[in-house]
């Protein structure tokens, strides 16, 4: 009788052991529905645009899907939680949580970065040091992208916050490869690490002052 309660106790816990290493944790969720190979975590969108191409793929047969909006005043989430719609209002960050679960028992989570900026006139500007980091979203905890060298020169697209949405070019240092292995010259770098040459200024006649000098005084003319 000892040997039968023995034998059961030790195929109930054998069950629970498969049981537990059947089910896993996913940890990579949401991709670009255009490439499914392509893991999102982090997207920068102009104020008043939609993103439509996040898509839930994962493994095995999904049961439930459910999205949380960490400040719903930056970004509006409608449609499908297989493929949900996303409208920028304004400018800002905002991380989004998919939470999912499926019929083999696997659940998880992962967080997509939004960051959201008003547009500028395509600047061009250059780094004023030589520690200035590109980061993939508007955020200090963001991942970084690459260190840029003193002069590296870019276009500004936009702002968010402290930080300039920026577009890489070609300059006298050639063309600059983040360390990343992502095929995008995109990012976000500090404002405090740029320069913005001046190319011209625009005066106002009415409030252009002439200073004459006459018998050692200065007197004003208008």
């Amino acid at each position: 009788m000892k040997r039968f309660i023995l034998f059961v106790l030790v195929l109930v816990i054998s069950l629970v052991s498969v049981s537990e290493m059947k089910a896993a944790s996913i940890n990579h969720i949401v991709y670009d529905k255009n490439n499914l190979n392509n893991l999102v975590e982090n997207r920068a969108m102009e104020v008043g645009s939609e993103l439509d191409y996040l898509q839930v793929n994962v493994t095995g047969t999904i049961q439930s899907v459910s999205w949380t909006n960490e400040d719903s005043s930056v970004v509006s989430i409608s449609g499908s939680n297989l493929n949900p719609l996303i409208k920028a209002k304004k400018v800002g960050t905002t991380r989004l949580k998919v939470t999912i679960t499926t019929l083999e028992g696997d659940s998880g989570s992962q967080y997509v970065l939004l960051s959201i900026y008003s547009k500028l006139n395509n600047e061009f500007a250059y780094t004023r040091t030589n520690d200035a980091i590109v980061k993939k979203g508007a955020l200090p905890s963001s991942p970084e992208r690459g260190v840029l060298p003193l002069n590296q020169s870019f276009n500004i697209l936009g702002q968010c916050g402290s930080y300039y949405y920026i577009n890489m070019v070609d300059d006298i240092n050639g063309n600059y490869d983040f360390n990343d292995s992502v095929a995008s010259d995109y990012g976000f770098i500090l404002k405090s690490k740029v320069s913005i040459p001046t190319t011209s200024y625009t005066l106002n006649k009415d409030s252009i002052s002439l200073k004459l000098k006459t018998n050692g005084s200065i007197s004003y003319s208008f």
